[in-house]
């Protein structure tokens, strides 16, 4: 019941299921535990709670929470999306928050005013249990003197137990007084105490922009984009900080921005920005620490001399920001900080140089990353990380390129060896090998292995989390890979692919409708991002929306003419419409497309089971099976296989690639 005017002298908060949104602190808590938010994702549900009930418009919403600057609506649906998620809202799912397709968003849920003369009860009330340190026997108090107080939890006894003479007359409220007082006050310590403990276990968010090119050479931004891949790879494998993946900053390298801003965006606590100057053997570093919710600087330095002193530099900055931090650093932690995997300075700017591009994750900027990494081994054989950079690229490839698959996947796994047998403690290189061995050695025991070492040497890997997450969903271990998909999400909530993955993974798992809305959000995000629109034209054909498949699946090919997937994945959606015809203009188009694409010959399977030519489907899945096709790893758990699924000759290929035994 909302307390009266006459009692209530102000709203203090809101509560409405769980949750109690305390306006006076701007802090929400669910249950006792106050949750973590960026200011952003809670001035957004302060507005929706106060105007519960109400169509918001996306520009209404955007004026509250940008007020005065211009801002595309692409930051409040990834401000809106982490709301959802700490209010447990999951794809399709309208408990809080309804979207209003096209225009904006309605609080829906019950919402109950609260004053300050009644705030709820934040934390459960203490229990006075004997600590398990106390001693003597469980009974002893029967016969205790009652001069002699008992310490029960962190109360005396006696206070809770007050002798005959302390009831008496006006004692008795004085006694009860001091009871309750005492009992307030170890209440509130209490508190204070577990905030306390919470927030020094909670770790710490930050993120490493890339820093701004400051001199005179026109070639450095890879230099600039470079110190921050080194400081996220440092700083990422600490304990007590998660530090946001150099995916997720690559955008800052072309654009002017402001440190403050930049880390609301990215939902952290903390930015590292700065400047880097080169001219000739000369370098200079500008670099420092901004806290995101009020944009004081935390630390601040500056270092120069030769580019040579690089690597000295990078360790500086990294341990003065970890202490900058406050972090408490053990022994192995503090070695990582200093680790150098090359003395080779001009190997080490090939190895930049090959970052910098494999970043981009074009076909193009690919095949520039492989080129640097090879000159950057060359330079130092001994040097690990290039050759990581050389599987991660090899790997991609298998998906970016015309190359064919089978061979890509085969150089990426001998490169992930080479650098492991260099260096074991490479995360990257662990999560490279896994792919390689499940998409195409379809070794499933050795991929899980490797993801596993991969995580278990960097839990905040969110790459590491998103490949895990589709071996699990192509295992049909769908919880597990729901879990894994989602972590990576939560990890670079940014990636475009770690919010398709999590689409991929509720399509695998038959959920359409939350496929739909995941999917449908990240291409709000990136109209042009491929995987999200094949992933969603593959959910509407299975929800039987055909015509909304299409004209998905028609806008990608106008885009991609050239692209041999795209192109059969047109196909499919023509012959599950019943268009014949056009499915078979499409596979004509593709007889004049390079062959070695290795996902295409089994959606081609897939098209001509749809038209009921399953003898020619089967030829194309034997075609599939002798090119190690690595779209065959997800054909267990692909609907779009139930066409086949009752044929004796669809199990004979999933037992080939060693998905039943």
């Amino acid at each position: 019941m909302s307390a009266s005017p006459e009692t209530m002298n102000a709203i203090r908060g809101y509560e409405f299921g769980p949750f109690f949104l305390d306006i006076s602190r701007n802090l929400l808590y669910r249950g006792s535990a106050a949750m973590p938010l960026a200011p952003r994702v809670i001035n957004l549900l302060v507005v929706l709670v106060q105007n519960r009930g109400k169509d918001l418009e996306k520009n209404y919403l955007m004026d509250q929470l940008w007020p005065s600057v211009a801002v595309e609506e692409n930051n409040l649906t990834v401000t809106m999306s982490a709301l959802r998620k700490v209010l447990g809202e999951s794809p399709g799912q309208h408990m809080y928050v309804v979207t209003l397709p096209g225009r904006g968003y309605r609080f829906v849920a019950k919402v109950r005013e609260v004053g300050y003369l009644e705030s709820p009860e934040l934390v459960p009330p203490l229990t006075f249990a004997r600590p398990q340190n106390s001693v003597g026997p469980a009974d002893a108090s029967a016969g205790a003197d009652e001069e002699t107080p008992k310490v029960v939890g962190l109360i005396p006894e006696s206070f809770l137990r007050p002798s005959k003479a302390l009831l008496t007359g006006r004692t008795k409220f004085v006694s009860v007084g001091v009871v309750f007082f005492i009992i307030a006050a170890i209440f509130f310590v209490r508190i204070i105490l577990k905030a306390t403990t919470t927030a020094a276990a909670a770790p710490q968010t930050i993120a490493v922009l890339p820093f701004k090119s400051a001199g005179p050479q026109s070639d450095s931004g890879y230099l600039g984009l470079g110190m921050a891949d080194a400081l996220v790879s440092r700083l990422g494998a600490l304990r007590g900080v998660a530090v946001r993946p150099t995916r997720s900053v690559l955008q800052y390298s072309e654009l002017a921005y402001e440190p403050k801003k930049a880390g609301q965006d990215l939902h952290v606590g903390a930015v590292v920005d700065g400047t880097v100057e080169r001219a000739g053997e000369l370098v200079r570093l500008s670099v420092r620490l901004v806290r995101v919710s009020d944009g004081s600087v935390l630390w601040s330095n500056e270092f120069s001399g030769k580019f040579a002193e690089i690597f000295a530099f990078q360790d500086d900055i990294a341990s003065q920001v970890s202490r900058a931090l406050t972090l408490n650093l053990n022994g192995d932690e503090r070695r990582h900080l200093r680790k150098h995997y090359t003395k080779d300075t001009e190997a080490y700017q090939l190895y930049l140089r090959g970052r910098y591009f494999w970043n981009r994750r074009t076909p193009d900027s690919i095949a520039k990353a492989i080129n640097f990494f090879q000159q950057a081994v060359a330079k130092d054989p001994s040097f690990a990380l290039a050759y990581s950079g050389l599987a991660d690229c090899y790997n991609l490839s298998a998906y970016y390129s015309d190359e064919l698959s089978s061979e890509a996947f085969s150089k990426a796994e001998a490169a992930a060896q080479k650098a492991l047998s260099l260096d074991d403690s490479l995360a990257e290189a662990y999560n490279s090998l896994a792919l390689a061995r499940m998409d195409y050695k379809w070794d499933f025991p050795g991929a899980e292995v490797a993801y596993r070492r991969a995580l278990q040497l960097d839990p905040e890997y969110a790459t590491a989390h998103q490949w895990y997450a589709e071996y699990l969903i192509a295992m049909g271990r769908e919880q597990e890979a729901r879990s894994e998909a989602r972590r990576a999400q939560d990890l670079d909530s940014m990636s475009l692919i770690n919010n398709a993955t999590v689409g991929e993974i509720e399509f695998y798992s038959r959920n359409y409708d939350q496929a739909v809305a995941q999917l449908r959000a990240t291409l709000d995000l990136d109209q042009r991002f491929w995987p999200a629109a094949w992933f969603l034209g593959w959910t509407y054909e299975a929800q039987g929306n055909t015509q909304e498949a299409l004209q998905l699946l028609e806008k990608a090919h106008g885009i991609f003419p050239k692209d041999a997937q795209i192109t059969s994945e047109l196909a499919y959606a023509y012959a599950d419409s019943g268009d014949k015809s056009r499915a078979q203009q499409c596979l004509h188009e593709l007889e004049k497309m390079p062959r070695k694409l290795g996902a295409y010959p089994y959606t081609i399977a897939l098209v001509y089971a749809a038209m009921g030519d399953k003898d020619t489907a089967f030829k194309w899945l034997a075609s599939a099976l002798q090119g190690r096709c690595w779209m065959l790893v997800y054909a267990k758990a692909d609907p779009r296989m139930d066409r086949l699924r009752s044929d004796p000759r669809f199990n004979d290929v999933i037992k080939k690639v060693g998905l039943v035994s």
